[in-house]
């Protein structure tokens, strides 16, 4: 009960909730970082806030707050970590 006080209590207070992947990892996934260390390490180099990371076939997906405060969709390395590019230059074709 104090588990659901505490939590309600969060989110009412308008404390920021990341989006995460399930805690399972697929067996092809075997090796990737986890979803929240993929977040720290983002905000670490000075993303404002992580809004989502989602494992896709070969990369992370996520969506982030970049310190001029857009709003960007990228690609992560789901072993290093490291930026790949941004999802929209898929789209346009760049």
């Amino acid at each position: 009960m104090r588990k659901i006080m505490l939590l309600t209590a969060i989110v009412a207070a308008g404390l920021p909730v990341l989006a995460f992947a399930e805690d399972s990892e697929p067996a092809d996934h075997a090796g990737w970082m986890p979803a929240e260390t993929i977040a720290r390490k983002f905000t670490d180099m000075g993303f404002a806030k992580i809004v989502n990371v989602v494992p896709a076939a070969e990369h992370y997906e996520i969506v982030a707050v970049d310190p001029s405060g857009e709003t960007i969709r990228f690609h992560a390395d789901p072993v290093t970590g490291d930026f790949i590019h941004r999802a929209d230059e898929d789209e346009s074709g760049s």
